[in-house]
């Protein structure tokens, strides 16, 4: 049996190298280079700013809106910290040697990374929770403001993602028997466009009729985005975000288990093809209403971070046969899409660290950087890693191929077919799969420079960048140019004091120990007199200037036109939590909510009944105990500790429901009896 594994895996990837050794010819899409790979990087407008400067690359990533999840409840006719982002961009290209950036703003219209719940309440219309109608405002608004940025330098201002998690979550959670948002359900798209034409004053007669119907469903919804976006932005190259855990319920133990079987690539290609179609997110007839690209997201987190939790129990660590089989289903899935361009987004930026590393933070290894760029520090044998993840025992009730691997010194191990995978990288492997874009890093991950979040790397990303050829030109120790004054609201009887658990948006003016200060973005239970600081500084206060001028009308977040339940103004929790590590709201200069500060009321209008323990609406049984030693191998699994049913959203074993987390593997389905 060992003999034939072996042979097999010795076919297996024999094919896989075929693809890397072939010609590559790059996809084009607007505005990004066609003659390499472009590489790109996270900007918050934090302590990353300087770094970014002294180290160029193609493309910088934020999220847009001030919640990081759409903000559902707040109409933004003005982002401000895009404005922000586009000057930090702007001014630093300034410092630069006539280089340009391309920022990649990636923005939500419906709320993928909570649940089902979630996705239903972005999609509902009614008398008193206008979210789809806010959406549509804000992704218009959004648009405009992005093309404002326009000019003979600029041509193509910048790039859009659209919506994280919602398409991988709708693939995964629709099984035969459980499916709680089905792929016709109903959106009401003509009283959603309507009403935001009316709000912007625009022309309703430019609507589709298809979109004007009572029966559209979320395949229509999808392509009145695609609409939207080619009408309001056409100059703005723009994708949709898949997962790559979402086709197959073991997440990527599949990709393990196609490391010893080719065979198993085609049919889940095939299958994300079929389930993008359907969706009406590709394959359009109409060339207008197909995206530019396709964003894929393997993991954000480093696997071996203190971030990443059970990143090696869950089966994020590729080695070098995964990670062959990973970039030919991408390729597969892009040539089944007519050679549609992609994007491998939030790839940690971590790398394989070895004796002597210039990376010194002893966390965030990773083997994606090293794979894919290369680093001849790492032997064969991959024995030189360092002790603190290299030692770690392997899984051995996971989805992983172990091949006798005990250790994940072992299962690292080169093949003997390619005794160089992690000296030499795969960038030909890459643009045989037609993708035009590596996007590093996210929340709480390695990317191009540290954040406030995450410490740098020593340079090493940087380095392997430059070495390569991939960096965008040379970098700069100027001074970051000063941010165009926005308006600063007068000291005096119109400031209102500080509350700690008040919620304040972009422009809100507080006095707190005789000082004036102006919210940057939205905020609650940030102290004022510790949370303050200059632009650039990733604090969400600045200090006011005295003066007797009236305060000028600043980009603050327009409110809705309908009234909500006062006095919520942000995105209400939900009952459930995210089904991926998606980006929060951390990984921006929006600092994270707490949501017990913030006074909300639960809407008590949503689309449908939010998932309940089992597929039956209304049920509230307990589900049967939790239990460390059962491996819970299907995503779905229902069980039940302290009164609470949880549901899992993929593989896990001796994870306690209640210990998991916002971004752990189950998810908190209410209480039971």
């Amino acid at each position: 049996m060992r003999k034939t594994n072996n042979k097999i895996r010795t076919a297996v990837l024999s094919c896989l190298l075929a693809s890397q050794i072939a010609t590559p010819v790059m996809a084009a899409v607007p505005g990004w280079s066609s003659s390499k790979i472009s590489m790109g990087g996270v900007i918050n407008g934090g302590s990353e700013l300087p770094l970014l400067q002294q180290r160029p690359v193609d493309a910088l990533f934020t999220y847009a809106g001030q919640g990081g999840d759409g903000d559902r409840e707040t109409i933004i006719t003005n982002d401000t910290k895009i404005q922000k982002i586009m000057q930090y961009v702007r001014g630093m290209e300034s410092n630069l040697a006539g280089q340009t950036f391309m920022p990649t703003i990636v923005f939500y219209t419906v709320d993928g990374s909570s649940s089902h719940y979630t996705i239903q309440l972005d999609l509902s219309n009614d008398s008193t929770k206008h979210y789809l109608r806010n959406h549509y405002i804000n992704l218009i608004s959004m648009l405009k403001q992005l093309e404002s940025y326009k000019d003979a330098k600029h041509p193509v201002p910048a790039t859009l993602l659209l919506n994280p998690d919602f398409l991988g979550e709708m693939h995964k959670s629709c099984q035969p028997g459980y499916c709680p948002t089905p792929f016709d359900y109903a959106v009401p798209v003509a009283s959603g466009l309507n009403e935001a034409f009316d709000y912007l004053g625009l022309s309703k007669a430019d609507i589709p009729a298809e979109f004007m119907a009572s029966n559209t469903t979320l395949p229509n919804y999808i392509r009145s985005l695609n609409w939207l976006v080619r009408k309001f932005g056409p100059n703005i190259p723009y994708g949709w975000h898949y997962n790559v855990w979402a086709g197959d319920q073991t997440g990527h133990g599949w990709l393990h288990q196609a490391s010893q079987d080719a065979s198993l690539i085609t049919p889940h290609a095939t299958a994300v093809k079929n389930f993008l179609q359907t969706m009406k997110v590709y394959g359009n007839p109409e060339a207008n209403m197909n995206p530019d690209f396709i964003a894929f997201d393997k993991w954000e987190r480093d696997v071996f971070s203190t971030m990443a939790q059970n990143g090696l129990q869950g089966g994020y660590l590729y080695n070098a046969p995964t990670y062959g089989v990973y970039t030919e289903y991408v390729k597969q899935v892009s040539q089944q899409l007519g050679d549609k361009p992609v994007m491998l987004w939030q790839m940690p930026g971590g790398h394989l660290q070895v004796t002597g590393d210039v990376d010194s933070r002893g966390d965030h290894a990773s083997s994606d950087a090293t794979y894919i760029l290369g680093d001849a520090n790492v032997n064969s044998a991959a024995s030189n890693l360092q002790a603190y993840y290299g030692d770690k025992a392997m899984p051995t009730n996971s989805s992983y191929v172990l091949n006798g691997a005990v250790t994940v010194k072992d299962f690292l191990k080169c093949p003997s077919t390619e005794a160089s995978c992690w000296q030499t990288g795969h960038l030909n492997q890459l643009k045989a799969a037609n993708v035009f874009s590596v996007i590093w890093g996210g929340g709480s991950t390695t990317s191009i420079a540290g954040t406030d979040n995450v410490k740098d790397d020593g340079g090493w990303l940087w380095n392997r960048i430059k070495a390569l050829g991939l960096n965008n030109g040379e970098g700069s120790t100027k001074p970051l140019p000063t941010l165009a004054p926005t308006a600063t609201p007068v000291a005096g009887s119109n400031c209102a004091a500080w509350q700690v658990g008040m919620v304040y948006q972009a422009g809100a003016c507080v006095t707190q120990g005789g000082q004036t200060y102006t919210a940057m973005w939205y905020t609650v239970g940030d102290d004022p007199a510790t949370n303050s600081g200059a632009d650039g500084s990733g604090k969400v206060w600045r200090t006011s200037t005295t003066s007797g001028a009236t305060p000028a009308p600043t980009a603050v977040a327009t409110p809705a036109p309908t009234a909500t339940t006062a006095p919520v103004v942000t995105p209400t929790p939900a009952p459930t939590v995210a089904p991926t590590t998606a980006p929060t709201p951390a990984s921006t200069a929006v600092p994270t909510v707490a949501p017990t500060a913030v006074p909300t009321t639960v809407p008590t209008v949503a689309p449908t009944t939010a998932p309940t323990a089992t597929p039956a609406a209304g049920i509230t049984v307990c589900a049967p105990a939790w239990s460390a030693t059962t491996s819970y191998d299907k995503a779905g699994t229902v069980v039940s500790y302290g009164k609470h049913n949880y549901q899992s959203k993929w593989w896990t074993v001796n994870e306690n429901p209640s210990l998991t987390g916002q971004w752990g593997v189950w998810a908190d389905l209410g209480t039971c009896q």
